[in-house]
């Protein structure tokens, strides 16, 4: 009989060598390097742009002893007139914003019946004196900080300048208008103008009633 042993032996070289070959794929399959991974890009913020803004120019104001009694540092800007209400009320138009104005240290006669009194004699001369002046046109608004900023109805108090014409003061030379008792840097001014149209018999002063225009 052949031994057997020899046999056995050959199996198990058989047996380890082919443990030894699987081992050795295994290991080269799990050494071999993964390919690189792409690249993630880097996204860069995109720069916003603010629209910048110039701020608009102070109104320079006109040359001339009528506007001495405005202060200096006196806040102003520029405004669109677009309604006249009466002699001493306006509404005006800065940028996107709609305000209504009551004249500073002025008041003048009513045009409608107010308080169970009637409509003033020269109430529609004042008003119509006043479109004459402002309507439609680019004022410049000045406000006094010695005075309130707003009237008790919401209205604002301004100094009203078109061209070279002080609104406010030539009311009162003109006789259309009374000085109205306020703290504000013009009221001397004021109270002098209304003495002078009152001493020349202007307008409310003459005593006599205006001739409509139709």
């Amino acid at each position: 009989m052949t031994p057997r042993i020899p046999w056995l032996r050959f199996l198990s070289l058989l047996v380890s060598l082919m443990a030894l070959g699987f081992g050795g794929m295994a290991c080269t399959r799990a050494e071999a390097p993964a390919p690189p991974a792409s690249p993630t890009p880097t996204l860069r913020p995109r720069a916003t742009r603010r629209p910048t803004r110039t701020p608009a120019p102070t109104p320079t104001l006109p040359s001339g002893d009528v506007f001495a009694c405005i202060p200096e540092d006196a806040p102003r800007v520029r405004a669109r007139v677009i309604q006249v209400y009466d002699g001493d009320t306006i509404s005006v138009q800065m940028g996107v914003q709609v305000a209504r104005v009551r004249y500073q240290g002025v008041d003048t006669p009513e045009t409608k019946e107010r308080r169970g009194e009637p409509p003033h004699p020269w109430g529609e001369a004042a008003k119509r004196r006043n479109r004459e002046l402002v309507s439609g046109k680019w004022v410049t608004l000045v406000w006094d900080p010695r005075s309130e900023d707003r009237d008790h109805y919401g209205r604002l108090l301004r100094y009203v300048i078109v061209d070279d014409v002080f609104v406010n003061d030539t009311l009162l030379r003109e006789g259309l208008a009374w000085y109205y008792p306020s703290e504000h840097a013009c009221s001397a001014q004021f109270l002098q103008a209304e003495a002078e149209a009152r001493a020349a018999k202007r307008g409310i002063w003459s005593g006599a009633t205006p001739t409509p225009i139709p």
